[in-house]
């Protein structure tokens, strides 16, 4: 446990140390700032009147009541006090605004906060739009509303797909007003996949390839931060000592200079990033996450999974599963393999690199071929896990 802790710090200060003196004190550009403590919140003109008009009811109709007293809270919702409060104009102080109580049937008027959260995502077109959610989010959290991880990954799934990352990134540098937080391994994992998406469908062209760099330190930056740290035990170890964070910035920085005749690794991202992978690899049990026996947990093999009912649904949720893992494990291979490309002997470890890199390769193949094998699509090569699988050329 000591040799396992004590590893696992020397990764975490390498990463400190990294992100620090690499990336300074960086921020996204973003006019969306923390609002009052207790207030309702204030949106940008969006860039419809239907998106204006689903904010306007997620205040009044959702985030409102939440704020009210007791007293308050009962003039509303009681059936009795509908006369009263059509014949007498009452109104609840909300920060620093008066806003007055309507009666409210929470059968008919309170509408789904799900479904008001998703036409407001489908909805924004425009970057006030997005910074509008970044509000919405806000407001839910002062609420004491919380919003499920899955609402939160649509939310940055389509913001992603907008050209939106530095939006995004806004949400998690106020992640204490937002509750948009890294510490959900399922946001992580979608940032960072993003991200790496942002180069890799570039084909690793300089400057997506830059500013992608560019947004994953910023990421490294924020697991730093409290509010970004896991509370209790964590279950797959701190991601800031993990390979599959780690290999995000490795294989940027190193497609940054492999990918670009002219470029060199002046300012050591490719080989501080390579230390510390090699480091996290490393630690102590860590290793045997890619040993060929565990491995085959993580990127089955044909024979495992025939073993499955012969089921569509079984095979194609199957299939999502393996996809979700080749996804995963690719950077990781793409960052040994263009790391040690671009360090050449001065990779650290280099013979236990190339061994993890054989390893990790023996199974994305068989994982391919299982996709191949039991896909249902017409068309399984088109599928993005296989699309990833050949720009990459194992």
């Amino acid at each position: 446990m000591t040799t396992s802790r004590r590893c696992c710090q020397s990764v975490i200060r390498c990463s400190t140390t990294a992100s620090g003196c690499a990336n300074g004190s960086r921020r996204a550009f973003s006019r969306v700032a923390p609002q009052q403590k207790d207030a309702l919140p204030e949106y940008y003109e969006s860039s419809s009147p239907e998106l204006d008009a689903v904010l306007t009811k997620i205040n009044s109709k959702i985030l409102f009541p939440q704020h009210l007293n007791h007293e308050q809270r009962l003039l509303v919702y009681k059936k009795k006090n509908i006369p009263r409060l059509t014949n007498e104009p009452l109104f609840a102080q909300i920060g620093s605004v008066d806003q007055q109580l309507e009666p409210l049937d929470v059968r008919k008027d309170v509408p789904n906060q799900w479904e008001m959260i998703k036409q407001a995502v489908e909805l924004s077109k425009e970057q006030d739009d997005w910074e509008n959610l970044v509000k919405m989010l806000e407001g839910f959290h002062r609420a004491g509303i919380d919003v499920k991880t899955s609402r939160m990954l649509k939310i940055i799934r389509r913001a992603n797909e907008a050209g939106m990352q530095h939006i995004v990134l806004s949400a998690l540098q106020q992640a204490e007003h937002t509750g948009v937080s890294l510490r959900r391994p399922a946001i992580l994992e979608a940032v960072l996949g993003s991200i790496h998406e942002k180069a890799s469908s570039s084909g690793f062209d300089s400057a997506s390839t830059k500013k992608a760099l560019s947004l994953a330190e910023q990421v490294i930056e924020l697991l730093e931060l409290p509010a970004h740290k896991s509370k209790g035990r964590m279950e797959f170890g701190d991601p800031r000592a993990s390979p599959l964070v780690i290999s995000v910035p490795l294989e940027l920085a190193a497609s940054r200079v492999a990918f670009h005749p002219d470029g060199k690794d002046e300012d050591g991202k490719v080989a501080t990033y390579a230390a510390r992978l090699m480091a996290a690899f490393k630690q102590e049990g860590y290793s045997e996450k890619i040993h060929p026996g565990l491995l085959a947990k993580e990127l089955p093999n044909v024979e495992e999974f025939s073993k499955l009912p012969k089921n569509k649904a079984a095979r194609r949720e199957r299939r999502y599963v393996i996809g979700h893992k080749i996804v995963q494990w690719i950077p990781v291979w793409n960052a040994l393999k263009q790391s040690s490309a671009v360090l050449g002997k001065d990779m650290p470890d280099l013979e236990l690199a190339k061994t993890i890199m054989g390893m990790i390769e023996e199974r994305l193949k068989g994982s391919a071929e299982v996709i191949r094998k039991y896909s249902d699509a017409p068309e399984p090569e088109k599928t993005p896990s296989l699309v990833r699988m050949k720009e990459v050329d194992l």
